[in-house]
């Protein structure tokens, strides 16, 4: 039997040779992953009677992109190294379809042919020589852990594990407390300054009650100093007050003694003076009455101008007078004796000729004036003259006429 070339698998060919198993893909991985660790089911295979296989891929999954990672990729701390982070990936050709199971099984077996001349064409990759590029990769494309196979590697790696685990343990513990202590010492200055603070606010507040007290003592104490000088002015002003008013007490009674005084003496002078003035009235008033009484023996007129005021007319009015017998006539002047406008009888008619200071105080500011007082219920008349001699010589008269004694 001719045997022909030998056939190698597309792994075998562009795949790079490595002991290692694939690394478990994290649960943190996306769909493309879930994709590639799938596993195959008995429905996915191509049936074993020369059916058709699957229907060809999408456009989008014609080309395929294989995960290679390295040896070392973890560490015992989980932390993976630089060069994990960088991996270089190969654009493999596209796969040729498998019609048959006798094909798919001949990428990984030596197929022998009955056929010595016939050769299939072998698999060639035109990019095996091209040139590879190092592309970074996402955290979550990176694996957390690696499975190693030797089990003293693991207990070791374990053992480290547990050693860092109890060093970063101890070390946490040793923060913790150091933490702790910082607090309690941040805690401790904390409280220390709160309490020197309050204590520079109590010195403050005792210090501002200390000065308010002692403003208000001076306040109090410059209050009581003005209250005593107000309460001094006030009681001496009332004091001079008082000594003013008891000094014009004093000037007051003084002048109403001295005014008394005067009173009392200018009413002696008074009553001397009526009584000198009656004294020399009643002497002329008798001086006048005699000498009537001589001119009527002789058979002289007696008359003259006088201005009176009657009972029945409030208004002066001056007349001429004429005593005939014992009848006084009045008439409007000298030249019309024909006729008479008043007259007077007076024989025994009068029952006296009184000053005004007799009860006739109207008659104090009339000159020479006088006043006949009637008998009976008649008013009186007020009379004056030109002048004292006149007055004097008509009293005479009414002496005379009326049969009056002089007093």
């Amino acid at each position: 039997m001719a045997t022909g070339p030998v056939r190698r698998s597309f792994t075998e060919i562009y795949a790079p040779s490595f002991t290692s198993s694939p690394p478990p893909v994290a649960k943190s991985s996306s769909m493309f992953s879930s994709l590639l660790r799938r596993k195959p089911k008995d429905k996915d295979l191509p049936s074993t009677d020369g059916t058709a296989g699957p229907p060809p891929p999408p456009p989008k999954d014609k080309e395929s992109y294989t995960f290679q990672p390295r040896s070392r990729i973890g560490s015992a701390t989980g932390t993976p190294p630089v060069d994990a982070q960088y991996i270089p990936h190969r654009i493999p050709p596209p796969i040729p379809r498998r019609t048959s199971l006798s094909d798919l099984m001949s990428e990984f077996a030596v197929v022998s042919h009955d056929d010595a001349m016939a050769r299939p064409p072998s698999i060639h990759n035109p990019h095996q020589n091209a040139r590879v590029f190092t592309m970074p990769l996402e955290r979550k494309w990176i694996p957390e852990a690696t499975f190693i196979p030797d089990p003293n590697e693991r207990a070791r790696r374990r053992q480290l594990a547990q050693e860092q685990h109890e060093r970063e343990q101890r070390a946490a513990i040793e923060a913790e407390e150091e933490r702790q202590r910082r607090l309690k010492r941040e805690k401790e200055q904390l409280l220390e300054q709160e309490r020197q603070e309050e204590e520079r606010r109590r010195a403050s507040l005792d210090e501002e009650l200390r000065r308010a007290r002692a403003e208000r003592r001076l306040k109090e104490e410059r209050e009581k100093e003005e209250d005593l000088k107000k309460e001094q002015e006030i009681a001496a002003r009332k004091q001079a007050d008082r000594e003013r008013r008891l000094e014009e007490h004093r000037k007051l009674e003084k002048w109403r003694q001295e005014q008394a005084q005067l009173a009392v003496e200018s009413e002696i002078r008074q009553l001397e003076a009526r009584k000198h003035e009656k004294i020399r009235r009643t002497s002329n008033i008798q001086r006048m009455v005699d000498q009537v009484k001589r001119e009527v023996k002789l058979g002289l007129p007696l008359g003259g101008w006088v201005t009176l005021q009657s009972n029945e007319n409030v208004a002066w009015r001056r007349r001429y007078f004429k005593l005939i017998d014992n009848t006084m006539f009045f008439y409007r002047n000298d030249k019309e004796l024909h006729n008479v406008l008043d007259e007077l009888d007076l024989q025994g008619k009068l029952s006296g000729v009184r000053e005004w200071d007799e009860g006739f105080d109207e008659l104090k500011v009339v000159p020479h004036s006088f006043a006949i007082q009637f008998k009976g219920n008649r008013a009186p008349w007020a009379m004056f003259l030109d002048s004292a001699e006149e007055k004097d010589r008509l009293l005479g008269i009414l002496y005379f006429a009326a049969g009056l004694k002089v007093q």
